[in-house]
């Protein structure tokens, strides 16, 4: 398994992951003035916010226009949440945060992970990487002592497909009712689904009507 490209914007140096990222040893790491998002691989885009910016940025309403931002870049749009928001004196009401953090996966669809500190969070995206390049890295089994039911069987299908996952298989399953409908429809019938959009609605169309050349 080979070594996957990490994208950083430069801005991230003074925040120290840079240098663990590369001390770790299983990415390359390249510093780029990004656009979009803090760090960037393949169809990744990373967005790390300390627990004080994150407050900061609900407060001056930033944090709204980068999950949209970084949700119509990249197919997976992660944000990493570096830090416990109790620890910081901060005078937010809790269902003020709870709607943020409610917010960022359900409307935009951006993937909230929590980190412990620096070195945690350099952890974090150096497996994301990996798991982008690599896979999981090893085959996981559908078929257990119990058959998964057809309403699971058919999100994991449908979710397997590039830049789609859990939530938007559902809001497909949902619009066209079948698995076979999905997969018969064109570019224009996917597009109008809720968080799609031209981009992924064309590698859908590639991933399901490409002649195998295996």
């Amino acid at each position: 398994m080979g070594k996957p490209l990490l994208r950083v914007d430069s801005a991230e140096s003074a925040s120290g992951i840079p240098a663990l990222l590369c001390a770790l040893g299983s990415v390359e790491v390249e510093v780029a003035d990004l656009q979009v998002g803090d760090y960037e691989v393949g169809d990744v885009g990373i967005e790390r916010k300390s627990a004080l910016d994150f407050l900061a940025s609900i407060r001056d309403r930033r944090l709204f226009s980068q999950a949209k931002l970084l949700a119509a870049t990249f197919a997976k749009p992660v944000l990493v949440l570096e830090g416990r928001l109790e620890d910081v004196d901060h005078g937010f009401e809790e269902e003020a945060l709870t709607g943020a953090l409610s917010y960022l996966p359900v409307i935009e669809g951006v993937s909230v992970i929590p980190t412990r500190d620096t070195a945690h969070s350099a952890r974090l995206i150096a497996r994301m990487a990996l798991h982008r390049l690599n896979g999981l890295g090893y085959e996981v089994s559908m078929h257990g002592p119990k058959p998964a039911a057809l309403p699971i069987l058919q999100r994991y299908v449908v979710g397997s497909l590039p830049g789609i996952g859990a939530g938007r298989a559902i809001k497909l399953l949902q619009h066209f009712g079948s698995v076979e409908a999905i997969f018969a429809a064109g570019e224009p019938e996917l597009a109008q689904v809720a968080g799609l959009g031209p981009k992924l609605a064309a590698r859908m169309v590639e991933t399901i009507r490409t002649k195998y050349r295996g």
